[in-house]
């Protein structure tokens, strides 16, 4: 009777190896998914200036000073690959690729890229 790959016997020595490469492949997954999710939305974080508008980007994923949103009002954002959307009363408001070249950040339109708004950085 022919054994499958499955069902042959392995010393434990190869067992540990094997479940040592496991886990150590889980925690770079892991990590690596962390910094893409957690870290600072691609500098993005802090305060920008667009024409007299400032809006501030939390670490917390919250934005200050979007304007015709009313005080009190929670607005939120979200960061996946180079597109940023914000939110405020569970409606998307704003949601256009983004890039963050030193002190300034580009927003573009994605149904028509040649229109890009651009902030600066407040220090």
């Amino acid at each position: 009777m022919h054994r499958s790959y499955f069902s042959k016997q392995r010393s434990p020595r190869s067992v540990s190896s094997a479940l040592t490469l496991a886990a150590v492949v889980v925690v770079v997954i892991g990590l690596m998914l962390v910094a893409l999710g957690c870290g600072d939305k691609p500098g993005l974080v802090g305060k920008w200036d667009s024409d007299g508008d400032v809006w501030e980007f939390t670490s917390e994923g919250t934005v200050l000073g979007i304007p015709d949103v009313p005080e009190g009002v929670e607005v939120t954002y979200v960061v996946v690959g180079d597109v940023l959307t914000i939110r405020a009363l569970g409606q998307e408001i704003i949601s256009a690729k983004f890039s963050v070249e030193g002190d300034t950040l580009k927003l573009i339109n994605p149904d028509d890229p040649t229109q890009i708004e651009t902030a600066k950085r407040v220090k």
